[in-house]
C-alpha cells in the first residue's frame, strides 16, 4: 500500500452471534468472564454489537498507521454491520 498513495481502503468491522454470545457472558466488575452463563440471560442490543465492530476497524485503522506508516485520510470507515451467517467469524474486512 505505501508502494501506491492513490488507492484508499474502507475498512468494515463486523461483528457475530458468538460476540453477542460473548457479551451476554461477561458480568461482574469490570466485565470479568464467568464459568457459567448469567441468570437470567443478559441481552445484548444490536448498537453494542455494532459499537464493538465499529471498535474493530479503529483499532485496524490505528495499528496502520502506527506501524505502518499509512497516513489516516487514506483509511475510511465503512457503516459497521452484523454477519447474521451462522459460523461466521469477527473481523474488519478491508476493500480497496
Amino acid at each position: 500500500i505505501e508502494k501506491r498513495p492513490g488507492i484508499n481502503i474502507k475498512l468494515c468491522g463486523v461483528a457475530n452471534a458468538a460476540d453477542r454470545e460473548a457479551l451476554a457472558r461477561q458480568t461482574g466488575k469490570g466485565g470479568q468472564q464467568q464459568d457459567k452463563p448469567a441468570t437470567p440471560a443478559v441481552e445484548v442490543s444490536d448498537e453494542r454489537l455494532i459499537d464493538l465492530a465499529n471498535s474493530r476497524d479503529e483499532a485496524v485503522k490505528d495499528y496502520l498507521v502506527s506501524r505502518h506508516g499509512i497516513k489516516p485520510g487514506r483509511l475510511i470507515a465503512c457503516q459497521p454491520v452484523i454477519d447474521p451467517a451462522e459460523g461466521a467469524g469477527p473481523r474488519v474486512d478491508l476493500l480497496l
